[in-house]
């Protein structure tokens, strides 16, 4: 993982494709192992959000292999 840039809004990072998997994996485990009741409490953020990222991430991996095909 590379930091690419910051800001006061956030941050842009360089990941690879294996990261990205390790990432999106280890929050589906997460979704999978925390009740629905439980989960902002013991992770933060609410469950909504994960969700959306979990989708997000699966785009940006199904691009990269989209890419592999090329």
């Amino acid at each position: 993982m590379k930091l690419v840039e910051r800001s006061p809004d956030g941050v842009t990072i360089q990941i690879t494709r294996d990261e990205l998997l390790l990432l999106h994996g280890s929050m589906r485990e997460t979704l999978e192992a925390i009740g629905d009741w439980e989960f902002s409490l013991r992770m933060g953020a609410e469950l909504p959000d994960l969700k959306k990222l979990l989708s997000e991430f699966r785009t940006l991996i199904d691009q990269l292999d989209g890419l592999k095909e090329v």
